[in-house]
């Protein structure tokens, strides 16, 4: 049921003013929607579906509220307007947007609501209406569809930015996930090389199921690997493999002898070209351990939608330039807004993690395995599963999206660019099971990097860009830990950071130029490998230069400043005795009080 006035929304003007990301359509052009807050409460009260979608967003204001006006319930009037699928990445596709006007004043109160045709429906099939759909289920065949289609138009029509080298060699290990009728199981397999196609896992381990692959069970894990006895996400992952019609699965605590050290060196130093020479990499962000699963979960879909006559008038389709068939009957639907892309990871579990953040930059697709929807990523787009347009990834403001637009195309510098400096700022905030990986879980994109650059890395630092690249701090807080990770020069000799440590060398522009008279001189550098990865674990460390300073004594400022080593390494047991400096601008000259 709806209401007089949702069955005559004009949706045809609200349409084509297509509200800008920056409001620009002045208020007064919006279509009307009730007038009084009163109205819309009785006609959800009554029975009007769209009412009871828009009432929770909408709110009278009275003296108290958050906004300070004092408002009675006759100053309210709510107007709409839609917003495009541009805006998909960080709103939830395309939308329409509801907004109370109280007393003249603009801009009060905004609330969005998400739209979507069927797909066999006219106003899809001139893409008036671009939303769409989402299925109950990821397992569901549409899904695995849609997948297949993403990939098909990736690999066909974004030439060699996203393309794979033709048929590389397999990883040393992989999965042969067997047939899809269950006839054959899936097994670990020794590849010798052999060249062909894979996809990679992205997961978080958790910390309940522990299935691996060690020196105790090679032969066991080549012969089989039951699907009733494996962690859920691994069966998940096994399962989209084979529905996409690939052979070969890549997990890192399969195909990586966990108990041995050697085989873990030289296999995760390899990690940057499995991720980087996959066809597609499974992300379960929503999966906080194995044991999770995500292929099973319902997900959170439309919920409650609400279905709106929608008229076509003869003519041109405003936007598309499409003949629009004369006067039909058709609907358009509305849902509560969905989660955007943003949104999605800036809650995932694995944007909390160190490893995962190097597997997403490296890996040229990835497919999202998210409650609410599907998301696809590769290097040049990004679809949803809520919308029909594809959201180009230049245009993102997400941290990891603009670095993986141009980190594997290799369009400028990493790190004169400020992008390795972004990809560190946002590691350094991820936690490590293993303390001792803060090199290594960060080593495929120095590898990377590398490549592309020629620079020389020492133990997180780039030598030709060193001024920078001593340049991060801990925003609040951070602790040193008892086992040793890197010289306390570098960001990777710190366990943990609190608050929003940031490294200084991602600011550019205007911001970089302000470091411009940067005169430190490198006199020499020397680094000592635990192992052979020139971009893996150290075991010291020590760094020479040469530079003007500032005596204490000249220090211009009024505040005191406290040095204690007991800040410095936190947690850190000293084979020298405490240390803290105390000095005073304000009355101090040039003694400096030391107590140990």
């Amino acid at each position: 049921m709806l209401c007089e006035v949702c069955q005559s929304l004009d949706f045809d003007t609200a349409k084509s003013l297509n509200l800008n990301l920056d409001y620009s359509v002045r208020y007064e052009y919006w279509p009307k929607h009730h007038s009084l807050f009163l109205d819309l409460q009785k006609a959800a009260k009554d029975g009007c579906e769209l009412c009871r979608l828009i009432l929770p967003h909408a709110f009278p204001r009275r003296p108290g509220s958050p906004w300070g006006f004092i408002m009675s319930d006759h100053s309210e009037q709510i107007s709409y307007c839609t917003r495009g699928a541009e805006d998909q990445d960080s709103a939830g596709g395309e939308m329409i947007c509801f907004k109370q006007n109280f007393n003249g004043i603009e801009n009060n109160l905004a609330f969005n609501l998400g739209m979507f045709a069927k797909p066999d429906s006219l106003a899809a099939r001139n893409r008036v209406v671009r939303g769409k759909p989402v299925e109950k289920r990821p397992d569901s065949e549409a899904c695995f569809k849609l997948i297949r289609s993403w990939l098909e138009e990736c690999l066909a029509e974004h030439g060699d930015t996203c393309l794979v080298p033709p048929r590389p060699s397999l990883p040393t290990r992989v999965i042969d996930v067997g047939s899809e009728d269950g006839s054959q199981d899936p097994r670990v397999f020794v590849t010798d090389g052999k060249p062909g196609v894979w996809l990679t896992l992205s997961h978080c381990w958790g910390t309940q199921v522990r299935f691996v692959s060690d020196s105790t069970n090679p032969k066991e894990r080549m012969e089989g690997l039951p699907l009733d006895i494996l962690p859920k996400t691994f069966y998940d992952a096994i399962r989209v493999t084979r529905s996409l019609g690939f052979q070969y699965l890549w997990i890192d605590s399969l195909c990586i002898l966990q108990d041995s050290s050697d085989d873990w060196a030289v296999e995760s130093s390899k990690m940057q070209g499995y991720y980087k020479h996959s066809m597609l990499t499974i992300a379960p962000d929503d999966a906080s351990g194995d044991e999770k699963g995500f292929i099973d979960d319902i997900q959170t879909s439309d919920g409650p939608t609400v279905a709106i006559p929608f008229r076509f008038k003869a003519g041109k389709n405003r936007l598309t330039g499409a003949r629009l068939q004369p006067v039909q009957d058709e609907y358009i639907y509305f849902r509560n807004r969905l989660e955007g892309y943003a949104q999605m990871i800036d809650r995932s579990c694995l944007s909390k993690r160190g490893w995962t953040l190097q597997e997403d930059l490296l890996s040229p697709r990835t497919v999202h395995y998210s409650s609410p929807q599907l998301h696809w990523e590769c290097q040049t787009h990004r679809r949803s599963e809520h919308s029909s347009s594809p959201v180009e990834i230049g245009r993102s403001a997400n941290l990891e999206t603009r670095a993986k637009h141009s980190f594997l195309r290799g369009l400028t510098n990493p790190v004169l660019r400020g992008a390795w400096y972004e990809i560190v700022s946002e590691y350094m905030g991820r936690s490590l099971t293993k303390r001792e990986d803060k090199l290594p879980a960060i080593s495929g994109l120095a590898k990377e990097v590398y490549q592309q650059t020629g620079f020389m890395y020492q133990a997180g630092i780039w030598l030709e860009d060193f001024q920078r690249g001593l340049l991060w701090m801990a925003y609040e807080y951070g602790e040193r830990g008892d086992k040793y990770l890197a010289p306390s020069w570098s960001w990777a000799s710190m366990e943990k950071f609190g608050g929003d440590p940031f490294h200084i060398g991602q600011f550019n522009g205007k911001q970089l130029a302000r470091l411009s008279h940067m005169s430190a001189e490198l006199l020499g550098c020397y680094i000592r490998l635990k192992g052979e990865d020139p971009f893996g674990q150290v075991t010291s460390g020590q760094i020479t230069l040469r530079s003007l300073f500032l005596p204490l004594s000249d220090w211009k400022s009024d505040c005191e400043i406290r040095i204690s080593s007991a800040n410095w390494v936190s947690g850190f047991q000293l084979a020298q005795p405490h240390v803290q400096m105390n000095w005073n601008p304000r009355t101090s000259q040039h003694e400096i009080d030391i107590q140990v």
